[in-house]
């Protein structure tokens, strides 16, 4: 097997490493350590020697040694005895700076605005296809217009659709869309 050149270089650090490992135990290090002083002994979360296991009762503590044996439950009953639900933040709140400031407008008068807005200039279906010419423009069942679909296409009407409330585009009766028949459609 041929070594690479990546692979001696990764071997270096790897070989590096364990140099500064060895350095750290045994030559930096002059003191035998002390299990007694630790830090994970001086802590008051560590687990004394000879203490129960996991799973098993705590026993009522007799002072700050006996402070390990208190369980996780109890230490975080302990440290949310201050706080109120209210000086809590729900993490799942939308920001302020999402919500919308103001009345939103009613959907009533988006209905009202969409017909004042448009005219229904004719119809035309044929066999299973259905097409509405609102303000010159070609509208297929099933497409949006200004945010509302085409759900319904008869005679002379033209039903759209948004969140539920309906806006009817009616043909006028004067003028040559009147006078002409639709194709495709029974009267």
């Amino acid at each position: 097997m041929k070594v690479t050149k990546q692979q001696k270089v990764l071997g270096g650090v790897l070989v590096l490493g364990m140099v500064a490992l060895a350095m750290d135990r045994f030559v930096f290090s002059t003191a035998t350590p002390d299990p007694s002083t630790s830090d994970a002994a001086k802590s008051e979360y560590a687990v004394a020697p000879g203490a129960a296991a996991p799973g098993a009762k705590p026993q009522p503590s007799a002072g700050p040694a006996q402070g390990s044996q208190i369980s996780l439950a109890q230490r975080l009953r302990t440290a949310g005895q201050g706080l109120s639900d209210n000086s809590t933040r729900d993490a799942f709140a939308l920001p302020a700076s999402w919500i919308v400031q103001g009345p939103a407008a009613p959907t009533e008068r988006l209905a009202e605005k969409f017909r004042q807005a448009h005219r229904l200039n004719g119809v035309l279906a044929s066999g299973d296809h259905a097409y509405a010419m609102v303000d010159s423009t070609i509208v297929v069942l099933g497409q949006s217009l200004d945010g509302f679909k085409l759900t319904n296409i008869s005679h002379r009407t033209a039903v759209f659709e948004r969140d539920g409330e309906r806006a009817t585009l009616n043909m006028s009766d004067g003028g040559a869309s009147g006078s002409l028949p639709v194709a495709g459609v029974n009267p």
